[in-house]
């Protein structure tokens, strides 16, 4: 099957129950998924457009073709600084997965992280640092409970969570 869309969803372990319907929702568009862990077999069912990867984010972005990638969705994975001890939460590690991220985005291809209100500043820097045009909206608990992403530590917890696009603005 020739796919539309190409999607990557960095850091997929907790929303898995999220990416199988968006996925289900949306078979036109084929989604890469890297994380430190593969999901499950019998949590997958029968869904044919996905990939799962068991990779660091550089090592998943590194097995993708250049200019391939429409969207590349991070969910409180990258640019997460509120826990140490692993590669994810250091703004180097950021920076360095942005700016090869983009190599792998079409042009006009968009980098969507969902963050913590309180790390808006470091990941819109790091997205600006890549060249990229910066886009943020802050997500209301409407928002969330609609849409796919999001929705279960906003409205449970609390927690501010903002939306922050980054779009690649030229090849």
């Amino acid at each position: 099957m020739v796919y539309e869309k190409k999607v990557t969803v960095l850091g997929y372990g907790n929303p898995l129950h999220q990416l199988l319907p968006e996925a289900r929702k949306h078979p036109h568009t084929f989604f890469t998924a890297i994380d430190l862990d593969l999901p499950p077999p019998k949590a997958l069912g029968e869904v044919e457009n996905i990939h799962f990867m068991k990779d660091e984010f550089m090592g998943g972005l590194k097995k993708l073709r250049q200019h391939s990638q429409d969207k590349i969705i991070s969910e409180l994975s990258l640019g997460y600084y509120g826990r140490m001890g692993h590669r994810t939460w250091d703004r180097q590690y950021t920076q360095q997965v942005v700016d090869f991220a983009k190599t792998r985005l079409k042009p006009e291809g968009k980098i969507i992280s969902y963050v913590m209100e309180g790390d808006c500043d470091k990941i819109r820097e790091v997205f600006e640092k890549a060249g990229l045009k910066v886009f943020k909206e802050k997500i209301t608990d409407q928002q969330a409970s609609e849409g796919p992403w999001m929705n279960m530590l906003q409205i449970h917890q609390g927690v501010p969570i903002s939306k922050i696009t980054a779009r690649k603005t030229h090849k």
